[in-house]
Parts: C-alpha cells; sequence; structure tokens
C-alpha cells in the first residue's frame, strides 16, 4: 500500500532480497566453507602477484634500467659519478631530489643491469643485448603522444608546449663555470704524454674497446640501434668520446694532444668520430641532416626516444663529453647546432623541458665562441618570452 519504487530501484530491491533469503537458509557449514575459499584465494593472489613481481624483471628497452643492479637500484649519485670526467656532478646532484621521486618510477631491477660505474666489470645477464623490438615504437608509451585533442581544444603536446618556461641563469657554480671555461681554454695545465696510444689505437680500429667492447668499426655496426644496450651499458662512452679529462672508465684514457693530431690527419679514424656521434644522435632520437652546417633533425622515433631523454639524467653527462669531444677534434660546428635543437624542442615543443638546464649551464657553454654563445643565450631568452606571451 506504499508508494511505488521506481524500476532500477525496485530491482535492486528485490535482488538484495533475494540474496539474503538465500544466506539465511544455508547451513553455516557452508557458510564456513564459502570464507574458507575466499580467503585462501585472496592469499593465493596476494603470494601470486609477490611471486611475480620478483619474477618478472622489467623488458621494455625503453624503460631506463642503467641504474639498476642485481640486489636493487642505486642512488642518483652513484650514476653521476659514474660518468665522471665532465665536472657536471653539482648541477645533478642539485637536481637530483627535485626529480628523484619520478626518475625512480623508471628504474627497475631488471635483468639487463650492468656495473654501478661506467668503468665497472659487471657483466649484463644473459639476453640483454640486442632486445629492443619495442625500442622503435610507441605502443610502450601510449600516452600523452597518441591522446586525441578533444573538440575545439587543445591536445596534451600542445598545453605542454603552451606552459611558461623560465630560462636556467647564468650558472655560479664554481664546478660548472670552472670547468667549462678549463674546457675552452684548452686545459692550460695538462701536459702531452706521446707514450699514450690508446685512442689513436681504438679508432684505427686497432684496439678494443674494454670492458664488454669491441672494435670501433663492430660497435658501429652492431651497436647502432640497440637502445637496452646502449643505455645500461657503461664502459663504451670514454672509449667513443675520449676528452682530455679522466673518467671512471680506469681502462680508457684520457685523450692526448698527439693522438688528436694523427686522429685528425686520418680521413678514416676522423669520420669514424662523426659516426660515433651520429650513432649517438639516432639513441636520442635525432638525426644528423647536414655535417657541414650541423644542422639536426627529429630522427622517426623521436617521440619514444625523448620520453627516455626527457628523464634519463646520465645521458646529460655523457651528452657534456660528446660536445666536449667533437671540439677536440675538428667538428666545433657541429655544436651550436645541437644546443640549438635542444632549445627549441625544450622552450616551443615543450618536448625535452627537463634538458633546458643542463643545455644552459653545460651544453651551451662548452662552445668556443664568446660570440656563439651570447647569441644563443638571447636567441633562448626570445624563445621563452614568445612562449610567455602565448601562455598567458
Amino acid at each position: 500500500g506504499g508508494v511505488p519504487l521506481p524500476l532500477p530501484v525496485y530491482n535492486v530491491y528485490v535482488m538484495a532480497t533475494v540474496k539474503a533469503d538465500a544466506t539465511a537458509n544455508s547451513t553455516p557449514k557452508q557458510q564456513d566453507a564459502g570464507e574458507s575459499h575466499e580467503a585462501t584465494t585472496d592469499k593465493d593472489e596476494m603470494e601470486g602477484s609477490k611471486s611475480g613481481s620478483e619474477a618478472e624483471p622489467c623488458s621494455d628497452p625503453n624503460i631506463d634500467d642503467s641504474d639498476s643492479m642485481d640486489t636493487g637500484t642505486h642512488s642518483q649519485t652513484d650514476q653521476i659519478m659514474a660518468e665522471g670526467g665532465t665536472g657536471q656532478t653539482g648541477l645533478n646532484a642539485d637536481q637530483t631530489m627535485a626529480e628523484e621521486e619520478t626518475d625512480q618510477a623508471g628504474l627497475n631491477a631488471a635483468g639487463g643491469s650492468t656495473s654501478t660505474a661506467e668503468g665497472g666489470t659487471g657483466r649484463p645477464s644473459a639476453g640483454y643485448r640486442g632486445d629492443n623490438s619495442s625500442s622503435s615504437g610507441d605502443e610502450s608509451w601510449g600516452r600523452p603522444w597518441k591522446e586525441e585533442p578533444k573538440a575545439g581544444g587543445r591536445s596534451h603536446d600542445q598545453k605542454k608546449a603552451k606552459k611558461k618556461i623560465r630560462i636556467p641563469k647564468p650558472s655560479s657554480r664554481w664546478w660548472s663555470s670552472s670547468d667549462t671555461a678549463e674546457y675552452r681554454q684548452g686545459y692550460p695545465r695538462k701536459r702531452d704524454n706521446p707514450r699514450l696510444n690508446v685512442n689513436y689505437e681504438f679508432y684505427m680500429n686497432k684496439k678494443q674497446s674494454f670492458p664488454q667492447g669491441d672494435y670501433i668499426d663492430k660497435i658501429h655496426k652492431e651497436w647502432w640501434g640497440d637502445y637496452h644496450f646502449l643505455e645500461g651499458h657503461h664502459g663504451y662512452i670514454q672509449w667513443l668520446f675520449p676528452i682530455r679529462e679522466s673518467g671512471m672508465n680506469f681502462y680508457s684514457q684520457e685523450l692526448q694532444l698527439h693522438e688528436i693530431e694523427k686522429i685528425c690527419k686520418n680521413p678514416e679514424a676522423h669520420g669514424r668520430v662523426l659516426k660515433s656521434y651520429e650513432m649517438m644522435l639516432d639513441f636520442y632520437g635525432m638525426r644528423l641532416k647536414d655535417s657541414k652546417t650541423g644542422e639536426i633533425e627529429r630522427a622517426e622515433n623521436w617521440k619514444n626516444r625523448f620520453q627516455h631523454l626527457n628523464r634519463s639524467m646520465h645521458n646529460y653527462l655523457r651528452i657534456t663529453r660528446i660536445l666536449k669531444c667533437l671540439g677536440e677534434f675538428q667538428y666545433e660546428h657541429l655544436k651550436a647546432p645541437f644546443v640549438k635543437f635542444v632549445l627549441w624542442e625544450a622552450i616551443v615543443e615543450g618536448t625535452l623541458t627537463r634538458t633546458l638546464e643542463s643545455c644552459m649551464n653545460y651544453w651551451l657553454e662548452v662552445i668556443r665562441s664568446d660570440e656563439k654563445r651570447a647569441e644563443l643565450r638571447k636567441w633562448a631568452e626570445q624563445l621563452a618570452e614568445g612562449s610567455d606571451s602565448e601562455a598567458s
């Protein structure tokens, strides 16, 4: 005789009544059995989840597992020390606390972990090299790249590009300014040692890099595009890009003046230095469009690789070393186009925003021309002002 219930509410009421009647008519033994089964199932699921997480290492080559070890991940500071010889430790140590939470999400205890330092001797796990099945696709990074803009709105990428960009002020850190200044001045306190020829022999394809290395021609042929290996292996970067500073790989050697002269005089060896640069550009999602002008463009897989570079801080140290090396081997003209490309992507496109501080304080600062550095700083500020105007 009451007010009739709306149909959806009535259906819920009937279903609840039927379930209550069935429970009341069941025996205590049946109820206990049901509870016992649910408890066992929950326990099995928890144990299965735990064992699965431990037994399944990350196989995505685009996940930054370079810092992982067999017993866990080591700190960003350890990784920074691993890329020694760049003078960039202060910057990244400051960045670590702000970015540690985000970076740690990408650091998994994967089966492909190697040594704890650039010069370590830990061997990669079996099956570590060559597993780059998804390194050139976007499937593993579906967002934000595949996000479609809503009608009348902007996509995630467009919104990100419109955020206000703050240009880092010229670094006042003594280790930044002194390191880059010493490089630009040609290391006035260093002397050449004519007995050392390791770098020359390597670039003449007569000596293998070490540890877990190879001859330079074989590296260019077999390592190119193997992003998982290039990310996780920390023993090759000092060989491919020797500079007149000591690194943490004690098997490598500081570059000597007489080695620079001999490599530059040998067209084949000199060309191998350029090819090493192109291989690493590909690793970062870039392509050298013109070797004479140094112009760079996006590679086909730029979305995938930019996301990796945007959160892989130890590669910023690698890039500092790469640019310094280019300047030693008469490839100074390649530096400014690289810096200009990164500035555009960071400020205008919003794709490499986290590289901006390293780019302004280190990569730009290893350009030897005072005029070119001033020109790029002014250009970056103009880009930022334009970005601010669009954002507002």
